[in-house]
């Protein structure tokens, strides 16, 4: 016993001999603070005085673009009527087109679904270009959800154009202004402008 007391005395010195180190523990790193921002204020717009701004949905819809063979037969002999202007015609007003629309009620586009119509919707796009009014008779169709066919009847680049009792006319007047008018018994009534 004495052994095992001598080898334990021997453990002890040695043990007293040696420094103990202490070390600190590594560094903790410090948790990421959540940020929370706060949401957009309370405006008001069109609707309420109270609304919160959320985001945009931007909904693109297509458009069939078709050349009835009237038209295709008149760009050999009339000026300024080329296919690249007359699809820049269309283009930018088919925007109108659908906006006049929501705003107005009028429904320029045909349904093929309404067998009451006997005589399809034809709207005629006008936009001042060199001085001359280029213009557009267009027929819309509605095929499906956000799909449209239209077809260019015919066009002409030339102030006066005819434009027959009940046709609806829009104007793209420059910029993102425009206007909508009707034909009403001879006389072009302006309906609405932006």
């Amino acid at each position: 016993m004495e052994d095992q007391l001598q080898e334990t005395d021997s453990e002890a010195e040695l043990s007293a001999s040696v420094p103990i180190e202490i070390k600190d523990p590594p560094p903790v790193a410090k948790r990421k603070r959540i940020v929370t921002q706060s949401p957009p204020a309370f405006t008001a717009n069109m609707c309420t005085k109270n609304a919160r701004p959320v985001g945009k949905l931007e909904l693109p819809f297509a458009i069939d673009l078709h050349f009835d063979k009237h038209y295709l037969d008149k760009t050999g002999e009339r000026e300024g009527i080329s296919e690249g202007a007359i699809k820049s015609l269309v283009h930018d007003s088919m925007a109108c087109v659908i906006m006049h629309a929501s705003c107005t009620g009028i429904l320029f586009a045909n349904h093929n679904l309404n067998p009451n119509i006997n005589k399809p919707t034809r709207v005629v796009c006008q936009k001042e270009v060199d001085g001359t009014m280029l213009n557009a008779a267009i027929e819309v169709h509605h095929l499906d959800h956000m799909i449209f066919e239209v077809t260019v009847v015919t066009a002409m680049w030339i102030d006066g154009f005819d434009v027959y009792d009940g046709q609806y006319v829009i104007e793209l007047t420059g910029g993102n202004s425009s206007k909508v008018s009707r034909m009403i018994r001879g006389s072009l009534k302006e309906i609405y402008s932006i």
